[in-house]
């Protein structure tokens, strides 16, 4: 039987392109956040964070498990690329809050989003990365959003492949032990040949304690 391919590198190619789709969707979500409906927002936004890295997880996740995966490493590649696109997503998304908002100067809804320029961008990633790199108490938000999709996306990926090695395994033939081939014998050759007495020579001296 043929070695079943462990699609490692499929896995590494397609992870990397679905994780570029869900950091370029979730980033697009957090951007218009605030033109969204109040129902995504209850309770200080967590539904709908918690959604998208949900979502990014079963999209990472799911498109590894198309290719078939057999190798034990993609599980964590899988983990690894969804927290990357998660991560990635609420980086470059809450970059603009930080210098553009979605109001007005009168302060009323509805006005226009504006695309920041190179300069307000770049300020505005450095500090939607203090986010990340703040104390704890004040990073977690954003650390447990990442870790959610981590963790989807690696049981999504790790159930696949176990279920995939548990059947690689049921189908290989098990091997017989090795018999030993029975001795040929003649049609009416007894089982066992008779013992040949050893015949008398006239020139071998006898034993001398042989009883004549």
């Amino acid at each position: 039987m043929s070695q079943r391919r462990s699609g490692l590198l499929s896995g590494l190619i397609v992870g990397l392109i679905a994780s570029l789709v869900c950091a370029s969707g979730v980033a697009a979500v957090v951007y218009v956040e605030d033109r969204l409906p109040a129902v995504f927002k209850a309770w200080n936004g967590w539904p709908l964070g918690a959604g998208l890295a949900v979502v990014t997880g079963l999209i990472v996740g799911g498109l590894i498990c198309l290719v078939r995966p057999r190798g034990l490493v993609l599980p964590p590649l899988a983990a690894l690329y969804a927290a990357a696109a998660e991560a990635a997503g609420l980086l470059v998304g809450i970059a603009p809050h930080m210098v553009v908002y979605a109001l007005d100067t009168s302060g009323t809804a509805g006005a226009p989003l504006r695309a920041p320029g190179l300069d307000e961008f770049m300020s505005g990633m450095r500090s939607a990365l203090s986010l990340f790199i703040s104390p704890i108490d004040r990073s977690w938000p954003v650390w447990l959003l990442v870790a959610i999709s981590a963790l989807v996306a690696f049981v999504l990926v790790a159930l696949r492949v176990r279920r995939l090695r548990r059947r690689d395994r049921a189908q290989e033939p098990v091997e017989a032990p090795e018999s030993e081939e029975p001795e040929y014998r003649a049609p009416f050759e007894p089982a066992q040949a008779p013992t040949q007495q050893p015949t008398a020579d006239l020139f071998t001296p006898r034993n001398p304690t042989q009883k004549q």
